[in-house]
């Protein structure tokens, strides 16, 4: 789901912040609330196919932090 919303995020006609709020929130859930950790290498890989290599786990980790600091 976490990708998913990334690439509804980078849509070049939606471009929608709401998808990438979305994201952030789920990837937030998913590192403090599963029992395994996350794959990050399996998760970076999807984000980058969904979004045409336009975005990666970085950026979304950049926006997650943001989004704790705020």
């Amino acid at each position: 789901m976490i990708a998913d919303r990334m690439g509804q995020f980078a849509t070049p006609d939606r471009g929608d912040a709401e998808m990438l709020g979305q994201a952030v929130i789920l990837y937030r859930i998913a590192r403090q609330n599963l029992e395994d950790p996350l794959d990050t290498q399996y998760l970076d890989q999807r984000i980058r196919h969904e979004t045409a290599g336009t975005y990666d786990l970085r950026f979304l980790i950049e926006k997650a932090d943001e989004a704790n600091n705020a």
